[in-house]
């Protein structure tokens, strides 16, 4: 493909760009003055777009766009559905070398909006199976996880949910009213950071963790490397109230049960975390008999 070609200034270059050593440079100082998110917006500047004072002389340079300031798409797999308008998708990350985790995001749609649970960034065939599914409207960060929550806001002007409203998102509160009917926010009191939970309440109910629960199975994307090291830390059983997660959110000499047991106490016969895969039946028992494992 021919690069798209910036007439600019030679004259004066650091008026145009401060500090540039070449023209190679002050072009994409000036690229990055007319992109928006790191993506170009014109093919060519002309004499008219030169900043003021200035003198085009019509000099051709390669126009490279400016990187872009969100993560890429780590490797991930397909849509899966969940049931009626809700599906996950599994995607990855590259915790450090030759550890590569598995983490999900959850789509909730209703009346053709999408809602986005533990966001991960997809390619460009998986965001057109997303857009295909409705239009991206909401970003919902029940815990720590949020690297990719900057993109869809950029990409699609999504509204961003977070268990801690910081920059101006909404909070996700247990009397927060959500644009989803039948979906209702679950909130752990006693954790040291903020942590949320969503709880859709049909079908069978289905129950939306960060880290505070996962469910960890076989995946191909886990590597070797990460398999033995979340084995280490204590991943070993389903439905698995996370061990590090539990030692960083746990009070000193304080306790999570009465959280985790409001937590189980709901109706749900499905569970899917930030990490793991899909429980597919009997989840809430399951998680029961997680709790019992990990405080009694």
């Amino acid at each position: 493909m021919k690069p798209d070609v910036c007439f600019i200034s030679r004259t004066d270059p650091t008026d145009v760009a401060p500090n540039a050593a070449s023209v190679v440079e002050i072009a994409l100082c000036f690229r990055d003055v007319t992109a928006a998110g790191g993506r170009c917006q014109s093919a060519r500047l002309g004499e008219d777009e030169v900043p003021p004072n200035r003198h085009a002389e019509g000099v051709p340079v390669p126009c490279v766009p400016m990187p872009s300031p969100f993560p890429p798409a780590e490797p991930h797999g397909d849509l899966q559905p969940i049931f009626e308008n809700a599906w996950f998708v599994t995607g990855s990350v590259l915790f450090k070398p030759l550890v590569r985790l598995v983490r999900n995001m959850v789509v909730l749609r209703h009346d053709g909006e999408l809602t986005l649970v533990n966001a991960v960034r997809l390619d460009a065939e998986g965001e057109l199976a997303l857009d295909a599914l409705g239009k991206v409207a909401h970003i919902m960060k029940i815990g720590i996880h949020g690297m990719d929550d900057a993109y869809y806001a950029d990409r699609y002007g999504a509204k961003l949910w977070a268990a801690d409203p910081e920059g101006g998102a909404t909070e996700l509160a247990e009397a927060t009213e959500l644009p989803l009917p039948g979906v209702k926010v679950f909130r752990f009191r006693d954790t040291l950071s903020p942590e949320a939970a969503l709880h859709v309440e049909r079908d069978g109910g289905l129950l939306v963790t960060c880290d505070s629960v996962q469910h960890w199975v076989p995946h191909p994307l886990m590597s070797t490397g990460a398999k033995i090291i979340t084995a280490l830390m204590g991943f070993r059983n389903p439905a698995q109230i996370g061990p590090p997660w539990r030692k960083i959110q746990t009070p000193p000499g304080g306790s999570l049960r009465e959280d985790f047991d409001r937590l189980a106490s709901l109706p749900f016969d499905k569970l899917i975390g930030g990490h793991g895969g899909l429980l597919e039946a009997n989840a809430s028992r399951v998680l029961g008999e997680s709790i019992k494992r990990t405080f009694d």
